[in-house]
């Protein structure tokens, strides 16, 4: 189910507009800034999207060692996604049927259902800073005897 409404400002630029707006979001989870284990198995086109994207989302503290599946999910989207592409730019953009109906060729289909499950992952997993500020947990609802420093980092 999608979110209403825009998407919600991440709370470290409200902070450097200096809204009080920053410190209502308490409940924003803070995972812990780190690059996940590089999963064995990946592609190595996808391998490669990989080694490049972590060193870039590491320097712009985006990344998080709990975002290991999305960006495996996203790395071998994105080489798919890739590899659709550029076999849709060698090809026909229509094409006739067997039977003689022109139609669009279907690699079209292909591209753009990879092109929003790209977008859906990154909305999902919060991959950007928009969908992570979107975030929020019930501390309420812990068990009493898990460490919330694990989950939120420190409170200072």
């Amino acid at each position: 189910m999608n979110k209403r409404g825009p998407k919600k400002t991440p709370t470290a630029i409200l902070k450097l507009r200096g809204t009080p707006r920053a410190k209502t979001r308490r409940r924003e989870p803070k995972p812990n800034l780190g690059e996940p284990a590089c999963p064995r198995g990946l592609s190595a086109k996808a391998k490669t999207i990989w080694r490049n994207l972590t060193p870039k989302l590491l320097t712009a503290e985006i990344l998080t060692v709990v975002d290991g599946a999305g960006l495996v999910r996203f790395c071998e989207l994105y080489v798919l996604w890739r590899e659709a592409l550029a076999e849709l730019r060698g090809a026909k953009r229509i094409i006739e049927q067997a039977n003689g109906v022109k139609s669009a060729n279907p690699l079209f289909k292909i591209v753009n259902d990879l092109s929003r499950e790209l977008a859906r992952l990154e909305q999902a997993y919060g991959l950007t800073p928009a969908d992570r500020a979107g975030l929020s947990v019930n501390k309420d609802a812990l068990n009493e005897t898990e460490d919330e420093e694990r989950f939120f980092g420190s409170t200072a």
